[in-house]
């Protein structure tokens, strides 16, 4: 006779939340002045890699290969490389060419900083836009409309972007406050307008924030799906790159079928192409 016991392998989905504790604990442990991760926060995203990744001053293309494995650097140079970017050393846009349009993030005090990421796009002529974030309600059917993805405490988010303009006021994160829904706002720049989710269409490449990614691209988010539906509206050609500290990558993660996979990873350590499977 069979054994009808109900099966005790664990769901993707409950698979998932125990990685995501797991890796905020990570991100938490590595505040710890004492934690062998602490160093790992203060240096910064890997810049001059980027630019040799995104062949910018080519119209032809928007990335170069470069070599599978992380370029490790120690914290002093890749500071170093971090303040030859900011002052403009690396290739620009030449003149008459097309402008380019990435999708980024503004940073949450846990995630690795972009605000250096996206200074150094726009002094390379980069056009920016950042999710736009409002509060919106279910369709009377009690449904989820078009274009909005719930948050972790229930609420509704529409998906939309905003250009943003680096240096006209301090950089705010419109995921994390609307997120937590406190306070009345979502944290989206209200003087901006806002332009609805097939603005991401428009993006040549698009940062994506994630609590993990693994060797094969897969990418572990926040779990609300904000990105996953987004992503939708991605041009075919649009590259995705994952922003993650660099013990966010992990041998194999597990993924559902609307999983969206990262054609690349950017950290303080390097970038790194994925292998197409």
């Amino acid at each position: 006779m069979d054994d009808e016991r109900p099966s005790t392998t664990p769901s993707t989905t409950e698979l998932k939340k125990e990685l995501r504790a797991k890796f905020r604990q990570l991100r938490r442990d590595s505040t710890n002045p004492g934690s062998e991760l602490a160093g790992q926060r203060h240096a910064p995203l890997a810049l001059e890699d980027l630019g040799r990744f995104l062949n910018i001053s080519d119209g032809a293309s928007i990335c170069q290969p470069i070599a599978e494995d992380l370029a490790v650097k120690d914290l002093a140079q890749a500071q170093r490389q971090h303040s030859e970017m900011i002052q403009g050393t690396a290739p620009g846009i030449p003149q008459g060419a097309t402008q380019r349009t990435a999708a980024a993030f503004v940073s949450a005090p846990d995630e690795p900083d972009t605000t250096g990421l996206l200074s150094w796009l726009a002094s390379h002529g980069w056009r920016i836009i950042t999710p736009a974030m409002h509060y919106a309600q279910p369709l009377p059917d009690g449904s989820i409309p078009d274009d909005t993805a719930p948050t972790r405490n229930g609420k509704l988010l529409t998906i939309g972007w905003q250009q943003l303009a680096v240096g006209s006021g301090p950089l705010r994160n419109s995921a994390i406050v609307a997120d937590t829904g406190t306070g009345a706002g979502t944290g989206t720049d209200e003087r901006v307008p806002s332009m609805g989710a097939g603005e991401l269409s428009t993006a040549d490449v698009i940062f994506v924030p994630a609590v993990a990614v693994d060797r094969h691209g897969v990418r572990l988010g926040h779990g609300a799906g904000w990105y996953d539906r987004a992503l939708i509206h991605r041009a075919a050609d649009a590259m995705l790159i994952a922003v993650v500290w660099p013990w966010e990558i992990t041998d194999s993660l597990p993924y559902d079928h609307y999983d969206v996979r990262m054609d690349a990873v950017l950290t303080s350590q390097g970038v790194r192409r994925f292998a197409a499977l």
